[in-house]
């Protein structure tokens, strides 16, 4: 550093934290590789799906599991406070939509509607959803354009038995390898598979996640995930005016009650019937026969309606 500092033709050093934190050289071998070989080694010992998702964390990164934690609880962290920002009120002029999120709270005062957990899962949604259109700090969870299901559905869910932090953390842990197979699979670009890798996956995490929070065992974890996955198979990727708004919002509220659904149907003994690992497979099959047109290219879908060029022409003119 010194000589780098005293070179003739240096200016300046800036010395900072890689932005992987994985270093390479210093994974271990998995106990497990497929889902089906996961399902066995869960159910020989007595393993969590949460607890599954941080054998897999530390063999990947070969990082401690405490370190690990503290990790996971710095990006809970910040879901949150993304969550906060959203009710709390944001503002940007290129976008479609502008505050939603605060009208869910508003309607329960006035008594226009019941305060549920539904209630709460679409208000965390909305609020992380126009964070991110509003430029501010979120957590692609898998994607910027489903950044708002995990996260807002997981929120919901915790703070309504009042669940620890910790098991918080396991939630997010077991969502966490259910993105990671399905990142094994076809991935999360919309522009190759349509909506059903963005909105889809996520939904399928978040519905790992909730029955982890829920005390479900792993099997029950994924089977919760496969079912919420096959709702969304087919999901076509087309926002209007290319912004991630519209329907984008909707489909995540959709995606997390569809996730929070698939749970208490888990939990309460209902057959997924297709395996996770098949399910997955079918939507990469799924996906390579969509047309380009409703692949987030903007030439299709709610896209080229009559409504949306107009949004379009304002947007533009603007």
């Amino acid at each position: 550093m010194t000589r780098l500092r005293n070179h003739p033709v240096i200016d300046n050093v800036a010395l900072i934290n890689p932005i992987m934190p994985v270093i390479a050289g210093r994974e271990t071998e998995l106990p497990f590789t497929t889902i089906k070989s996961l399902i066995g080694y869960a159910g020989e010992t007595g393993t969590d799906l949460g607890d599954l998702g941080l054998i897999y964390e530390k063999c990947i990164s070969g990082m401690p599991e405490e370190e690990l934690i503290l990790k996971m609880k710095e990006i809970i962290r910040i879901i949150h406070k993304s969550i906060d920002t959203g009710l709390k009120g944001t503002y940007y002029a290129d976008r479609i939509l502008q505050q939603q999120s605060h009208l869910i709270a508003k309607s329960e005062s006035e008594g226009k509607i019941r305060e549920s957990v539904v209630n709460r899962i679409i208000e965390n949604v909305s609020a992380l959803m126009e964070s991110k259109s509003a430029m501010e700090v979120i957590v692609a969870a898998p994607t910027a354009g489903s950044c708002g299901t995990v996260g807002g559905s997981l929120k919901a869910i915790s703070d309504n038995p009042g669940n620890s932090e910790e098991e918080l953390a396991k939630a997010y842990f077991a969502a966490g390898i259910v993105g990671a197979y399905f990142a094994q699979g076809p991935g999360f670009s919309a522009e190759e598979h349509g909506c059903q890798v963005e909105c889809g996956a996520a939904s399928g995490m978040a519905a790992a996640g909730i029955v982890q929070l829920m005390g479900g065992n792993a099997k029950q974890a994924l089977d919760a995930a496969s079912m919420a996955i096959q709702n969304m198979i087919g999901l076509v990727c087309d926002p209007v005016a290319d912004r991630v708004e519209v329907p984008c919002l909707g489909k995540n509220i959709s995606a997390a009650v569809n996730a929070y659904a698939s749970a208490i149907m888990a939990i309460s003994g209902f057959e997924a019937v297709i395996p996770l690992d098949q399910v997955i497979q079918t939507v990469s099959d799924v996906g390579r026969k969509m047309p380009l047109c409703v692949k987030c290219t903007g030439k299709g879908g709610l896209a080229t309606t009559e409504a949306a060029l107009t949004i379009r022409n304002r947007l533009t003119q603007n």
